[in-house]
């Protein structure tokens, strides 16, 4: 049985994005206090920064549940991808917008 949250995450999906995204920063803020507050203790500030580097695994696990729940495609946390996206989006947007190139060739059947 599906959880109410995942439920309602799976009707609302921009919302829940948002709900995540909130989340995420809060938790960086967090991550940046604690990170101050724990500064002069070497092992505890260790500790800190071992729970913090399990945030991208931890999320990429869960757009994967997602993915597996709903059989939606889930964005992609690599920043690469986007990059590469975004440049072969605006490769084609480029090629759209040229001007066309009139070859000269007759058309079928036009008089000449």
């Amino acid at each position: 049985m599906i959880p109410k949250a995942i439920a309602w995450a799976i009707a609302h999906p921009d919302a829940a994005a948002a709900y995540a995204a909130l989340a995420v920063a809060l938790l960086r803020a967090l991550y940046a206090l604690l990170s101050r507050l724990v500064q002069p203790y070497p092992r505890l500030r260790a500790a800190v920064e071992a729970i913090a580097a399990l945030g991208p695994d931890v999320a990429r696990a869960g757009l994967q549940g997602y993915r597996a729940l709903t059989g939606r495609p889930v964005p992609s946390l690599d920043l690469d991808a986007k990059d590469a996206e975004i440049a072969a989006l605006r490769a084609r947007v480029a090629e759209l917008a040229a001007p066309r190139v009139d070859t000269g060739a007759p058309l079928v059947g036009s008089p000449r």
